[in-house]
């Protein structure tokens, strides 16, 4: 495992101005001491750091190739730093000032970001440190992955912000994968970045499943801004061609980044079910995510795509400034996503014939991410009207608008627009204990969410487990809130009713258990009214609001609950056995706002 350059437990080293060519493993290392856990002797890279206020300056690393041959280290230390993430420079430590350089050629990335979790870093305006104005090019996964849950502190909302973006003016062109890969925990923005010519220009995510604010012992809750960018898919650069996938372009042959067929990765990425290959702006994914003033530019319309590995069938390239994240995921969307723009800035698509573009899904499948993809266009930027909702096309979502109007329905690009005045979309996150350790029981694989729309029609959607398949279970989905005044009682309009369903399709057992989530709400005080199964009279029901637990009022009736002025309330109904709760969207921290965080309700049933 050679290196061009190692900076071990030092700091106040300047490393600048120096060309590192053709090795194998990573390239610049901003190395700390390993620390080794006790009880695993894995290495731990988040305990010690040692490595901090070193200058970055005006490097150039080229060729940097993956290890081949076995080492006397452990295989974990070996896959992530020498094989898999082979990386032109790897940081640790985000303390660092790291400014002007360049990354080309990498079997993996072009700059390996790995700040550990265990802190809240900003970067200080006082110029103490900074991540700005470097270039990935020509690498084989991306060109700046960061991967890390980093608990970023950027205040957006102050008038003047203590501390500069986690990363600014970054520039990244021709990575075979995604330009930018970024994941935060806390909140996070880039600004000022020009990418080009990746498979995907940005790839936004954040902690995953998450809650609203938890106090302050915790971060707020995740929130990526990508903001004053431009990603162009095609540019007039065309590169050298090296498969026949690349040659779709006018016959002339150019360096596309597509190097897998119909999702079909080497490194075991799930098929879609259905053919799905794009280059896109955007991939939506987990956490919340803010588009702010961006110019997206050449995405045309589809083209034919050949075998890049030289087979004889073809598929289509369809090109997209956003899409869904690009493998089947289980895992929750923000459903407060974004497109925004500021005073009279900029947010323009150009030569792009599909601005959202979300991909089909089987029915039935529950990959939760791809049909619950939403998008909060507060600007009009897609051409809908300002302050539309853009979710996955399925009637399931327009089940709960207010009575008297519709969603109007993009059928190409399989999108349903909604009015965002009259719909609040919500994460309602259900979580189950009660198969573990239970002999005898059967325990669900997929869940069936059920509502009857306001002309009585019932809507239903899937959800598969999400991973890992270990207790407790759960699941998770967007969906419209609210619940109509003038419920016909036996057709239960407006409640969400939910069933468990086993490997096969056959029902599963009756649950003795919930947690579940009603979060991220864009608005408070919007009602709506779960219905779960259960078999008796449940002995606890509280909701946690503002930390402090509330038992819910119950009712002797449906109808009583539908038309129940208290915002937390509930009916059992012994012959269904089905418990019916009612909540209202409220903030779990009196101290936030609406805007900063969402709602949060959390409900304990047993």
């Amino acid at each position: 495992m050679n290196r061009f350059a190692v900076v071990h437990d030092t700091r106040h080293v300047v490393l600048e101005g120096n060309v590192g060519y053709d090795t194998q493993s990573t390239g610049f290392f901003l190395e700390d001491d390993i620390e080794r856990d006790p009880q695993t002797g894995l290495p731990v890279f988040d305990q010690v750091w040692e490595t901090q206020n070193v200058v970055l300056r005006g490097n150039l690393a080229l060729a940097v190739e993956a290890q081949t041959e076995s080492v006397d280290l452990p295989i974990e230390y070996v896959e992530d730093l020498d094989s898999v993430n082979v990386s032109g420079f790897w940081i640790g430590h985000p303390n660092q000032l790291v400014e002007g350089n360049r990354a080309a050629g990498a079997r993996g990335h072009g700059f390996y970001l790995a700040p550990g979790k265990n802190f809240s870093w900003t970067h200080d305006a006082n110029e103490g440190s900074y991540f700005r104005n470097n270039v990935a090019h020509s690498n084989g996964q991306h060109g700046f992955y960061h991967q890390s849950r980093t608990p970023w502190a950027y205040n957006a909302a102050a008038s003047n912000p203590a501390h500069r973006p986690a990363g600014e003016g970054l520039v990244a062109w021709k990575n075979r994968r995604y330009g930018i890969w970024w994941r935060t925990f806390g909140t996070s923005l880039l600004s000022g970045c020009k990418v080009a010519d990746n498979k995907s220009g940005v790839y936004p995510a954040s902690e995953g499943q998450q809650n609203a604010y938890g106090g302050s012992s915790q971060p707020a809750t995740c929130d990526l801004t990508v903001a004053d960018s431009l990603i162009v898919g095609f540019s007039a650069n065309l590169g050298e061609m090296r498969n026949p996938a690349e040659n779709l372009v006018g016959g002339a042959g150019r360096s596309l980044p597509q190097t897998y067929f119909h999702f079909t990765r080497s490194d075991g990425g799930e098929p879609h079910e259905t053919v799905w290959d794009t280059i896109n702006a955007l991939e939506a994914y987990d956490g919340r995510n803010r588009f702010l003033n961006l110019r997206v530019a050449n995405f045309p319309t589809p083209m034919t795509l050949p075998d890049p590995e030289g087979g004889t069938a073809s598929g289509l390239l369809r090109l997209a400034g956003i899409t869904q994240v690009e493998y089947n995921s289980r895992y929750a969307e923000d459903p407060r996503n974004s497109l925004e723009k500021t005073g009279s800035a900029s947010w323009a698509f150009t030569n792009v014939a599909n601005p959202v573009l979300y991909r089909p899904t089987a029915p039935g499948s529950g990959f939760s991410m791809i049909q619950n993809t939403i998008l909060q266009d507060r600007a009009g930027i897609l051409g809908y009207p300002t302050d539309s909702t853009v979710a996955y096309n399925d009637p399931f979502f327009s089940a709960n608008q207010k009575p008297g109007t519709s969603a109007a329905v993009d059928g190409p690009r399989n999108l349903r627009i909604f009015d965002a005045v009259n719909v609040d979309f919500a994460q309602i996150e259900i979580e189950v204990g009660a198969w573990a350790g239970l002999p005898g029981t059967v325990e669900p694989s997929k869940m069936k969410a059920s509502v009857r729309d306001a002309g009585g029609t019932l809507r239903s959607l899937t959800m598969a487990e999400m991973p890992p398949s270990s207790p407790p279970e759960s699941w998770v989905f967007n969906a419209p809130l609210g619940v109509h005044a003038n419920d016909p009682l036996t057709q239960q309009t407006g409640i969400y009713s939910l069933s468990f369903l086993a490997v096969g399709g056959t029902p599963a057992d009756t649950p003795t258990s919930y947690d579940i989530k009603v979060q991220f709400c864009a608005r408070a005080d919007v009602p709506t009214i779960l219905g779960l199964p259960f078999a008796g009279v449940p002995t606890t029901i509280v909701i946690d609001t503002d930390v402090t637990p509330l038992a819910l009022i119950p009712k002797s009736s449906l109808s009583s609950l539908l038309s129940s002025s208290d915002p937390h309330a509930f009916y059992h109904d012994t012959t269904a056995a089905v418990v019916y709760i009612r909540t209202t969207t409220a903030l779990f921290w009196s101290g936030t706002t609406v805007d900063e965080e969402g709602t949060r309700n959390v409900l304990h049933i047993q």
